[in-house]
Parts: structure tokens; C-alpha cells; sequence
């Protein structure tokens, strides 16, 4: 233990010591490091965070309604799946248990970040933005892939079951100029 210790100790010296050598490899007082460092350009600053796309508000509105749309889509599914299927949406987060073989989805609001969060058994962790002016929950991996149209695809994998509710939503109409 005493000889890590002194290890450490010497490491330590070592990391000062180059830490006081200045750019032309010189030794440097404290006080000319502390210069020498000042007088270094400064890194450019960090860019700002951009601003959510939607206000707190509005947000809970689109996520709020995307996951009753999908409640609801869902209802084949218990006819054909009986006891296994458990489904429950609560304080913006909706559980589906496909029973232990098939496994469990998690979806949930992320206020913060303005982002629906997935779970799949299939698929593993994803997260969904709105896109207002497709309508639609988009990947935030930029692949296009629609929150509601891979729910789709990963059930009908599972189940066998084709939720017609969870079709992708109608394009926007096209804007006037």
C-alpha cells in the first residue's frame, strides 16, 4: 500500500513539473505558467443550445395525444392476445407487456428534451421528436423513421397482429404561395 502511495506521490511531482514547463520547454515560476496560459488564445465558445422546437405547453398536447392515438391502436392487440397483453398509460407514460416471450415497450414523455422515448424488446432505446410540419414523431437519429410506423412494423413482427390505427399519418397539404 505504501509504495502505491508513494507512486502516486511521485506521478504527481512528475505531472507539476511538466505542467510548470512552458512552450519553449523552459522551466516556468508558477506565476509565468499562470501568464504564459493566460495569454493563450481562448477556445471558441460553445454554441448555444438551440431552443425547443415547441413551448412546454404544446408539447404535452402533441405527446398527450400521440400516445392515446396509440392506446387506442392498440386494441387489436388485446383480442388477440388475451392475459398476455397488458397495456397501461399513465402520466404520459404508456407501458405494453406482450407477455415474458415477446417482452415489454416503454414509451414515455421527455419534457425536457421535447421527445417521446422509447423501449422495445426489438429495438432496443430510441427517442422521437415532433416534426409540426410533417405531424409526425421522427427519430432523432435522423433516419426518418416515424415513431408510429415502427411500432407498427415491431408489433406485427411480434405478434403477427397488422395495427391499421398505427398507419402513418396523411402528408400535410402542400403551403400556398
Amino acid at each position: 500500500m505504501a509504495s502505491a502511495a508513494a507512486a502516486a506521490t511521485v506521478a504527481g511531482k512528475n505531472f507539476f513539473r511538466s505542467a510548470l514547463r512552458g512552450s519553449r520547454g523552459s522551466a516556468l515560476t508558477f506565476c509565468g505558467a499562470l501568464r504564459e496560459l493566460s495569454s493563450a488564445p481562448a477556445a471558441a465558445p460553445a454554441a448555444a443550445p438551440a431552443a425547443p422546437p415547441l413551448s412546454e405547453r404544446d408539447f404535452h398536447a402533441a405527446a398527450d395525444a400521440q400516445l392515446a392515438r396509440i392506446e387506442q391502436a392498440l386494441a387489436p392487440l388485446e383480442e388477440a392476445l388475451g392475459d398476455e397483453l397488458d397495456l397501461s398509460c399513465a402520466m404520459g407514460v404508456l407501458t405494453l407487456r406482450l407477455g415474458a416471450a415477446r417482452g415489454t415497450y416503454v414509451l414515455n414523455k421527455q419534457t425536457p428534451n421535447r421527445q417521446l422515448w422509447w423501449s422495445s424488446p426489438l429495438s432496443g432505446p430510441r427517442r422521437f421528436a415532433l416534426d409540426a410540419r410533417r405531424g409526425a414523431w421522427l427519430s432523432a437519429r435522423g433516419d426518418g423513421a416515424e415513431l408510429a410506423a415502427e411500432l407498427r412494423r415491431e408489433l406485427k413482427k411480434l405478434t403477427g397482429v397488422e395495427l391499421e390505427g398505427l398507419a402513418p399519418p396523411p402528408p400535410p397539404p402542400p403551403e400556398r404561395q
